[in-house]
């Protein structure tokens, strides 16, 4: 009699055991598949943030050679009318 409660113990000791370890399994598989999108998504963002760094560094040497432009025509506008001054 007790051998035939201890077998059915054993038993559903052994199915949850089981099941355990079925649903660990499953966890693990989309722990692996979350871990892959998170890796996925940072390359990404990795991407755009070097892309943004390099489109800032370009429109700030764009900018820094429309100043020395001005800069420039500023001077020559300033020479012109110095030496008109001159000439009358």
């Amino acid at each position: 009699m007790f051998s035939d409660k201890k077998n059915i113990l054993i038993l559903f000791l052994g199915l949850v055991i089981l099941f355990f370890a079925y649903f660990s399994y499953e966890q693990n598989k989309v722990i692996g598949v979350l871990n892959q999108e998170i890796i996925k998504l940072a390359n990404q963002r990795q991407k755009t943030v070097l892309e943004k760094y390099s489109i800032q560094r370009e429109l700030d040497k764009i900018q820094g050679e429309q100043e020395l432009d001005t800069v420039m025509l500023d001077s020559l506008q300033f020479s012109t009318e110095d030496m008109l001054k001159v000439e009358r």
